[in-house]
């Protein structure tokens, strides 16, 4: 298989339809052909709008998502068609994403800093519907958090992705799979995963700073 086959692919991306990222729709698309990123999912918080705006100017694959606020922690959803409300429970949100033939994935579960994050109980609430485990999140703050969330999807058989959670365009390009090319379904996306490279760093300090900036921009916008 040579280069041109294959991808460079991060499954959690902020857009400023969340509320903690400013990154507009054509910033993010030349970000990403930058870097030479060709595959996102945009999974802003409890909204698709971002993915489909997004979906309708990029020149690569763009995988619609959502990031769900559930009662018990975050979760991703891939591959949706409409959006799942935030406030049901983790078990409720995962079977919604399923109702959609979507990809359940659960991010960031054991980040130390992260309040939102599902932890044990959560994960083990929906580990019979679980597809995807983040195995590096760029945002992180210790390795011990990536690492318990590997060690379980290798006894578990989940597939184990990195990602950037880019809440700032700088972010992008950082961390991605490198995985062969795929036929834009959800089985493939799962397939192609199987044989991906992780390619991972952190944020720099100042773009963890993003989320913070934008909620204060935003809020000043409307005061």
């Amino acid at each position: 298989m040579t280069i041109n086959q294959f991808i460079k692919a991060d499954l959690h991306v902020h857009s400023y339809r969340s509320n903690d990222s400013c990154s507009t729709p054509s910033a993010i698309v030349s970000r990403s052909l930058k870097t030479g990123i060709n595959c996102l999912a945009i999974t802003d918080h409890n909204t698709i709008d971002g993915a489909l705006e997004i979906q309708t100017i990029a020149p690569f694959t763009i995988i619609i998502g959502e990031e769900i606020k559930s009662s018990g922690g975050e979760i991703i959803g891939l591959f949706l068609e409409e959006v799942i409300p935030q406030g049901l429970t983790p078990l409720e949100t995962a079977k919604a994403i399923k109702a959609q033939n979507g990809l359940v994935m659960a991010p960031h579960p054991f980040d130390r800093v992260r309040s939102s994050t599902l932890g044990l109980k959560g994960f083990y609430e929906i580990i019979s519907y679980l597809d995807l485990i983040e195995t590096f999140n760029g945002r992180n703050w210790f390795n011990s958090s990536d690492i318990k969330a590997t060690k379980l999807s290798l006894k578990y058989n989940l597939g184990g992705v990195t990602v950037t959670d880019a809440h700032s365009t700088l972010e992008l390009g950082r961390s991605y799979n490198l995985m062969p090319q795929f036929d834009g379904t959800p089985s493939g996306l799962l397939t192609s995963l199987t044989k991906s490279k992780a390619i991972m760093a952190r944020s720099r300090f100042i773009t963890r700073l993003a989320p913070l900036s934008a909620k204060i921009r935003k809020r000043m916008r409307l005061a």
